[in-house]
C-alpha cells in the first residue's frame, strides 16, 4: 500500500514539473491525466472525455483529472474547454501495463505568428573606378502578422503581409522599388482530416505612390498608388490541406473579383475597353489559391504561393496569375538571406509597348511581369 502511494506521489511530482501528461496508474483500470498548458493559459473549466463515451471528467486547478471507472484497453482521450482547442491522445492497452507517460499538449483558441524583416544593400564606387558603375543604397522591410482562431471543427485564419523598399542610385532622390500590401481572411469548416468547406477574402494593393524608375535611376511618370489599383477576391469553395510537407489548395468555382482604381487618370491601364469613365470592375469566375512550404535542407526553406483566376463570362480561359516564391537560408534566429521571385500576368493590365531599343511603338497590351531580389538582413519573430 505504501509503495502504491509513493508511486502515485512520484508521478504527480513529475507531471507538475513538465506540465501535461497522461499517466497510467498502478491500478490497471485507472488513468491519471494532466494537461500541458502554455504559460498564458490556465485549466479553467476543462474536462476530459473518452471518445464515443458521454461521461466527462473534471480537470482540477492543477490540470489533473482521474479516470477510475474504465477497464484497461485502447482509448482516445479528448481534452476540451471554453478557452482551449480540442486536444486528443490515443492510449493503448499496453501502456496500462508499461506504466508509460503520454503527453497531451493543449493550446489556446487564438494562435499568433508575427515577424519583422529588415534588409539592406549598398554599392559604392570611387570617381576613378575604371569598370564603371553607379553607387546605390537600398533599404527594405517586411511585416507579417497572422492570427488563427480554432474551435472544434472550425477555424478562422487571418494574415497581413506588407513589403516596402526604397532605393537611391547615384545622386538621384530615393525612389520606391517595392510596395506590396496583401490581406487574407479564410473561414474553414472541417468535414474530414484534409478537406474543408471554406470562405476566402483576399485583398491586394500598395500603400504609397508608384513612379516609373528610369534607366539612370531618376523618377519617371506616376503609375499608381494606394487603391490604384486594388484587387479583391471573395468566394466560397473547397480547401485541401496536408502538413508534411505543408500544402494548401483552395478552389472556388464561384468567385467575385473586384478591380478598383481610385485615380481615374489611371483607370485605362487596369480596366478593359468599355469601362471608360469608370473606376471599378466586378467579375464572376473561378479562383484557385495554392501554397507550399518545405524545409528542403537543414535551415533552407522553400515557400511558394500562387493565385489563379479566370472570368466565366468574358474571356473565359484567360487566366490571371500571381505567383511568388521565396527561398530562405536561415543563419540563426536573427540573421537570414532570401531569394525572392514574383510573376504576374493579368490580361486587363496594359503596358506601353516598346521595341528592342526601348523606344515606344505607340501600341498597348498585356505583358508578363517579373521581378526578383536577393536580400540579406535581420529577422525578429514576436
Amino acid at each position: 500500500m505504501s509503495r502504491s502511494l509513493f508511486t502515485i506521489f512520484f508521478f504527480c511530482i513529475i507531471a507538475s514539473s513538465y506540465g501535461a501528461s497522461v499517466v497510467a496508474s498502478p491500478d490497471s483500470d485507472s488513468l491519471y491525466i494532466q494537461l500541458l498548458f502554455p504559460s498564458n493559459l490556465k485549466p479553467g473549466d476543462c474536462v476530459i472525455r473518452i471518445k464515443d463515451k458521454r461521461k466527462r471528467y473534471k480537470v482540477n486547478k492543477e490540470g489533473v483529472a482521474i479516470i477510475t471507472d474504465v477497464p484497461a484497453g485502447d482509448y482516445m482521450l479528448i481534452a476540451e474547454g471554453e478557452q482551449i482547442r480540442l486536444a486528443s491522445k490515443e492510449v493503448k492497452r499496453a501502456e496500462f501495463q508499461k506504466r508509460d507517460t503520454i503527453k497531451i499538449v493543449v493550446q489556446p483558441l487564438w494562435l499568433f505568428d508575427n515577424s519583422f524583416h529588415l534588409n539592406f544593400a549598398q554599392h559604392s564606387f570611387s570617381p576613378y573606378w575604371k569598370a564603371g558603375g553607379i553607387s546605390s543604397v537600398a533599404v527594405g522591410f517586411k511585416i507579417f502578422l497572422a492570427a488563427k482562431y480554432q474551435k472544434e471543427k472550425t477555424d478562422w485564419q487571418n494574415s497581413i503581409d506588407f513589403l516596402y523598399g526604397i532605393v537611391r542610385q547615384g545622386k538621384h532622390k530615393f525612389n520606391k522599388n517595392v510596395d506590396q500590401l496583401e490581406f487574407n481572411s479564410k473561414y474553414n469548416v472541417y468535414y474530414s482530416e484534409r478537406w474543408n468547406f471554406s470562405t476566402l477574402v483576399n485583398f491586394r494593393s500598395s500603400m504609397h505612390n508608384n513612379y516609373k524608375i528610369n534607366a539612370d535611376g531618376s523618377r519617371g511618370d506616376y503609375i499608381g498608388g494606394f487603391l490604384s489599383p486594388a484587387f479583391a477576391n471573395i468566394g466560397t469553395g473547397v480547401d485541401y490541406k496536408m502538413n508534411r510537407p505543408y500544402l494548401n489548395i483552395y478552389y472556388s468555382p464561384v468567385n467575385t473579383k473586384i478591380t478598383h482604381v481610385a485615380d481615374r487618370n489611371l483607370a485605362s491601364q487596369y480596366l478593359p475597353v468599355g469601362f471608360e469613365g469608370q473606376r471599378t470592375r466586378i467579375e464572376l469566375g473561378s479562383f484557385m489559391k495554392m501554397e507550399f512550404k518545405m524545409e528542403v535542407l537543414k535551415n533552407v526553406f522553400v515557400h511558394s504561393k500562387a493565385d489563379f483566376f479566370t472570368n466565366h463570362i468574358q474571356g473565359f480561359g484567360n487566366i490571371d496569375v500571381n505567383w511568388e516564391n521565396v527561398i530562405t537560408l536561415k543563419v540563426n534566429d536573427y540573421l537570414s538571406a532570401n531569394f525572392f521571385t514574383q510573376l504576374i500576368y493579368d490580361d486587363d493590365i496594359k503596358f506601353d509597348i516598346v521595341d528592342a531599343e526601348g523606344s515606344p511603338t505607340g501600341g498597348q497590351g498585356p505583358r508578363t511581369q517579373f521581378r526578383e531580389s536577393f536580400n540579406v538582413g535581420l529577422m525578429h519573430r514576436f
